[in-house]
């Protein structure tokens, strides 16, 4: 006589499996979700180091006594070979620019990945004790991802000190 299985019994293994499927699908779910948050947040963040870097070079080539910060968003200057430059955050244009006063030649500091989420504070000028001669600038980047996957966008604060050469 041959041993079959009971309709109870395919129910109940159907079951099981459909549990176990839907337990495996939300794992995998959240961990793709995870994978691109990991992802869009270390783009914002390599962004925004580059954006340092690139300002870090434009202040050092400053002459700390042209230096001027105006409404927040936007630090003029003269560099060491007599051009003037302009450093701006525009919240309408998405991008954080240098410009060169004297040409209008323009070099863009983010791609069309990463916009500025705000450009309130975007440079605040700290003097020299008694001086008019700029000792120190204050560069808030308020940044967030314009494409990433789906569901997951970021957004992040950074701030760094630079110091022209004195």
């Amino acid at each position: 006589m041959k041993r079959a299985f009971t309709l109870i019994e395919i129910v109940v293994m159907v079951a099981i499996l459909g549990l176990i499927m839907t337990m495996l699908s939300g794992s995998l779910g959240i961990s793709f979700k995870l994978k691109n948050s990991t992802e869009t947040n270390e783009k914002l963040t390599s962004k925004a180091n580059f954006v340092f870097n690139e300002l870090k070079k434009n202040i050092l080539e400053a002459k700390p006594e042209t230096i001027v910060c105006s409404g927040g968003n936007q630090l003029r200057y003269t560099a060491t070979n007599g051009k003037e430059i302009v450093l701006s955050c525009d919240i309408v244009g998405s991008q954080i620019a240098s410009r060169s006063a004297t040409t209008g030649e323009v070099f863009y500091l983010l791609d069309k990945e990463v916009s500025p989420n705000n450009c309130s504070n975007f440079v605040t000028c700290h003097l020299r004790t008694g001086s008019s001669v700029v000792e120190s600038v204050d560069v808030v980047l308020d940044l967030r991802t314009v494409v990433g996957a789906e569901g997951v966008g970021s957004s992040g604060r950074f701030y760094q000190t630079i110091s022209p050469r004195l």
